[in-house]
């Protein structure tokens, strides 16, 4: 996540408001690390909530195998999957706000149980 934001992306699809529609003929150097960066992120967050959705069945806890299965699906169908161009800025942020999300009502949780 943190090479994600340091590596700038080129403007495109849209974003910011502005850019070109569409992707640049050449991507930047900084615009392919984002996009490597922002992958790895992103796949091993989706990895870690099936991962854990694991553990939870395993436990018995079908609430939370359930919610843990299922974030990590929607993320990887909005992130990963091709789909219009015109969608992708938004499929990220929504993607990222549900497997965030997940991240920190799985960390309340922790944190609950070690009180």
């Amino acid at each position: 996540m943190v090479g994600g934001g340091i590596f700038v992306p080129d403007p495109a699809l849209g974003w910011p408001p502005g850019a070109p529609a569409g992707l640049p003929e050449q991507a930047s150097t900084d615009s392919v690390l984002h996009t490597v960066c922002g992958a790895a992120a992103f796949l091993s967050l989706i990895a870690a909530g099936l991962l854990i959705a694991r553990r939870f069945a395993a436990q018995g806890d079908r609430t939370w195998a359930r919610y843990s299965a299922t974030s990590s699906a929607l993320a990887f169908v909005l992130t990963a999957l091709p789909w219009s161009d015109g969608s992708a800025s938004i499929r990220f942020a929504v993607g990222a706000v549900l497997i965030s999300g997940w991240l920190v009502a799985l960390s309340w949780r922790a944190r609950s149980d070690v009180a």
